[in-house]
């Protein structure tokens, strides 16, 4: 049996990330379709219901694997670390990626299909971490972005809410709540496996506890 970082499947196909190869499984006959090489990777989505997967490393990678098709391509946004996540939107299937740059913090857009960004969007805060991206349920337009900045020498945590591409208001979340939906979203983003439960414990002991960005937004 396989222990992967983080597992995925859409009903077709599994894919799993090691930490340094994508593995694509044929779910009806358990064979591998193909092994991808990809540095420091450890998580990924499939597209909707398409056959196509995106992989993130930590090296500044984003690698789309077409499944059908067995066709690789990987680009390289960033040469620093990554360590945030990212989200397909269900609305669109374009790719919302964090990303650190020399500049700072700032959400890709990525079309699939062209896998270039069609939009740069800056954490217009002094962002000194950046950590998940969700996407309303019931608003198309509304997403959610978690993250810690810092203000006049104090570290904060908060939640963004933007609707379209502009910032709808900020929302500092308590210190406890906020490792809570670190953990929890970090698991999540790996597919709920059990070699992701080491770091996203590290988080929060209430990992383990569904919440949504969204959900902790509107209670404050």
């Amino acid at each position: 049996m396989r222990k992967f970082i983080s597992e995925y499947n859409n009903g077709r196909y599994k894919a799993g990330c090691t930490g340094g190869t994508v593995i694509v499984i044929d779910m009806e006959t358990n064979e591998v379709i193909d092994k991808i090489k990809v540095p420091y990777c450890y998580c990924g989505t499939f597209v909707g219901d398409r056959d196509i997967f995106i992989a993130k490393s930590t090296a500044g990678y984003l690698l789309k694997y077409d499944i059908k098709a067995k066709e690789a391509t990987r680009i390289r946004p960033s040469s620093l670390t990554q360590d945030g996540g990212m989200a397909v939107n269900p609305w669109n299937d374009h790719l919302y990626n964090i990303e650190m740059t020399s500049r700072g913090f700032q959400i890709a857009i990525y079309d699939v299909e062209s896998f270039k960004d069609d939009m740069i969007i800056p954490v217009e805060v002094d962002a000194t971490n950046v950590y998940d991206v969700e996407f309303d349920k019931e608003d198309r337009l509304a997403w959610y972005v978690s993250l810690s900045y810092s203000l006049n020498g104090y570290v904060k945590r908060a939640i963004i809410k933007i609707r379209n591409y502009e910032t709808v208001d900020i929302k500092d979340i308590n210190t406890e709540e906020f490792h809570h939906i670190v953990g929890y979203k970090y698991w999540q983003r790996c597919g709920f496996t059990d070699k992701s439960k080491i770091v996203a414990e590290m988080c929060s002991t209430k990992y383990q506890i569904p919440i949504t960005l969204s959900e902790l937004y509107n209670k404050q």
